[in-house]
């Protein structure tokens, strides 16, 4: 999910410098989805790898074919790998496309024609990586605002949700994601309880817990500790997710995907960091009010998904400093604005 959101930027950019080209973006579902209905696209392609890989490997090796011959056939002048593996590599070859970019990676970047570098001295965050391309076709930045174009029948769909289970939409609500793909970057469930309890009780806000699939044990415990101060949403589709996110007026988050989704739909936004390094993987504006938790221990960052020791980069982060983050965040008016929507 942050792989694609965080490529927005340099898509509005592409687009607005070459506003003649016809712009594609190749992606595999579910994440693909939060392309649709951006202005700066002229068409989503989607691979279905997941389902390329269940079948039999005859037929999985002839539909990859067909694929790929319809790629072609878009005759493509110019592609550009954003995520740099074999297989992404190797896609970028076989479009055909004259001009090929992508990092300058040990192997692959013999299938590419153009290289962009990947040492760290290079590019500040995520969104800088991805702006390296601009230079090849000697183009300006538009800046660093992430972006997902929700429909207004999206919005209307979250905002009926929302009031069909008593929620004031004039009213704040704040989202909490305590689940995440790696446990190393799990904020303990027990301090995300007790965030919904005072946040509900010292500043009367509405609570809205969020979560994907692998995170319901999670959030049956924090719903069980936190009781009636909280809300357990159900298990949304990705767009619809992001509909009810755009109604939050603080989200807060592990460093997950779901982080990346809130500030590109225009929430405030909390994340939580340990093991990762939140100058590249937070790229967000404090004048939108997004703002990154972290604290910097002996063994940060490991980058591991497991902790082999004890946890200490989060166990370090206390309920107040969150709870004081979020209290400033709803006291301070935003100067920026939201992303348009259509």
């Amino acid at each position: 999910m942050g792989d694609v959101i965080l490529t927005t930027p340099l898509i509005r950019a592409l687009k607005k410098g070459l506003p003649n080209a016809r712009l594609l973006y190749l992606s595999e579902p579910p994440y693909a989805d939060l392309l649709q209905n951006n202005p700066y696209l002229d068409k989503v392609i989607f691979f279905d790898r997941k389902r390329y890989d269940q079948l039999p490997i005859a037929k999985s090796v002839r539909e990859q074919w067909a694929f790929f011959r319809d790629l072609r056939r878009q005759r493509c002048t110019a592609a550009v790998d954003l995520l740099g593996l074999p297989r992404t590599a190797f896609q970028i070859w076989v479009s055909g496309a004259p001009i090929r970019m992508g990092g300058d990676y040990r192997y692959r970047k013999h299938l590419y024609t153009h290289l962009f570098p990947v040492e760290r001295r290079y590019w500040r965050t995520a969104i800088d990586f991805h702006l390296n391309v601009l230079r090849f076709f000697d183009l300006p930045e538009d800046g660093i605002r992430t972006e997902v174009f929700l429909r207004d029948s999206e919005k209307a769909w979250a905002a009926d949700y929302l009031k069909s289970h008593n929620f004031d939409l004039n009213r704040p609500i704040v989202g909490l994601h305590p689940g995440g793909t790696w446990p190393a970057k799990l904020w303990p469930w027990e301090r995300f309880a007790e965030l919904a309890v005072r946040l509900k009780k010292e500043l009367r806000v509405q609570v809205f817990l969020t979560g994907g699939p692998n995170d319901q044990e999670i959030l049956e415990k924090v719903k069980a500790k936190a009781g009636d101060s909280v809300f357990r949403g159900e298990i949304f589709r990705l767009r619809r997710f992001a509909a009810i996110l755009s109604y939050f007026s603080v989200f807060v988050s592990n460093d997950c995907g779901p982080m990346h989704l809130a500030p590109a739909v225009g929430t405030p936004t909390v994340g939580i960091f340990g093991p990762g390094e939140p100058n590249i993987w937070f790229p967000y504006d404090k004048s939108d009010r997004h703002q990154f938790i972290y604290k910097h221990v002996a063994c940060s960052p490991c980058h591991h998904d497991f902790c082999p020791i004890d946890h200490i980069c989060m166990t370090s982060i206390s309920v107040e400093e969150v709870f004081e983050v979020v209290e400033k965040i709803l006291e301070k008016p935003c100067e920026g604005s939201k992303p348009s929507q259509g």
